[in-house]
């Protein structure tokens, strides 16, 4: 799909990382884990495909959660899944979900307009 985009790393090219671009997005977001209940945290940035957040627990990876979070377009309620996780820092993969898809790519083309496009995205 998008991988074939490449970007110049010491002078040659390579393949992207990434499916989508992340833009930074600070919101609240809540969420609903099997082992640990109901969760506050926040949200870092955001791809098509998925979030970073911070949150203070310990979820465990390939974990199933729900995310609740409100973007410009409206409120989002998705399914994700847990992919990474660094101290506080966590990494979900949404699961398919017309409707709040639709609301993530409207915020992600909104703020790509806004130039809110994060660094590291390569």
């Amino acid at each position: 799909m998008d991988t074939e985009k490449t970007t110049a790393v010491e002078g040659r090219p390579r393949p992207e990382a990434r499916r989508h671009p992340r833009y930074r997005l600070l919101r609240d977001l809540w969420i609903k884990s099997p082992t640990c209940g109901v969760r506050k945290a926040h949200t870092i940035d955001i791809s098509e495909s998925g979030l970073s957040a911070l949150l203070d627990v310990e979820i465990p990876l390939n974990e199933f959660v729900e995310l609740q979070f409100t973007v410009p377009a409206g409120d989002v309620t998705i399914y994700a899944t847990v992919r990474q996780h660094q101290a506080f820092r966590y990494g979900f993969e949404f699961s398919r979900s017309k409707r709040a898809q639709g609301l993530i790519q409207a915020t992600c083309e909104a703020l790509e307009k806004q130039g809110a496009l994060k660094a590291g995205n390569e």
